[in-house]
């Protein structure tokens, strides 16, 4: 008798363990995914800042192109400067950048200030995505595309 109760006692300690362990895992699935929302909701202000220094770079790179932007801009496309900043011939693209990088403090600010901004975006797409599918998706993105082709122009990728 005293044996199975304390079978029965064994198998209720397991039970009890399972539901805890099952409990845990939700909490923590729930955390994570409380984390991964409020990082998606906090970058959609980093994007629109991206977004907003891209202005500034096309005005500094070439004030002309950034002229002709505006009106595209104002028919609600606002990845409009970032897209601008971007010509198809690479080379050139980064010739240009450094150039202006190297004797312009003002772009040179700008083109820092974004890549740092985009950088911590992606530290923090990392945290809230082990999977990285966030890091992917933001560098596919217009504003990725522009931190790639500024930090390679600049030296701060190979």
């Amino acid at each position: 008798e005293k044996g199975d109760a304390c079978m029965t006692q064994a198998e209720t300690l397991r039970e009890m363990a399972e539901t805890a362990e099952t409990k845990a895992d939700r909490i923590r699935r729930n955390a994570f995914d409380a984390k991964q929302d409020m990082f998606l909701r906090a970058s959609k202000f980093v994007i629109e800042e991206l977004n907003s220094m891209a202005v500034d770079l096309n005005r500094l790179l070439n004030s002309d192109r950034a002229d002709k932007l505006w009106p595209k801009y104002a028919k609600d496309d606002p990845r409009i400067f970032v897209r601008g900043i971007l010509p198809e011939d690479e080379n050139e693209a980064r010739q240009v950048i450094r150039h202006k990088y190297e004797h312009d403090d003002k772009f040179r600010k700008f083109v820092l200030r974004f890549i740092d901004h985009f950088e911590k975006l992606l530290v923090e797409a990392n945290e809230s995505d082990p999977g990285n599918l966030l890091s992917s998706t933001f560098l596919s993105a217009d504003v990725g595309k522009l931190y790639l082709r500024l930090a390679r122009a600049v030296g701060r990728l190979n």
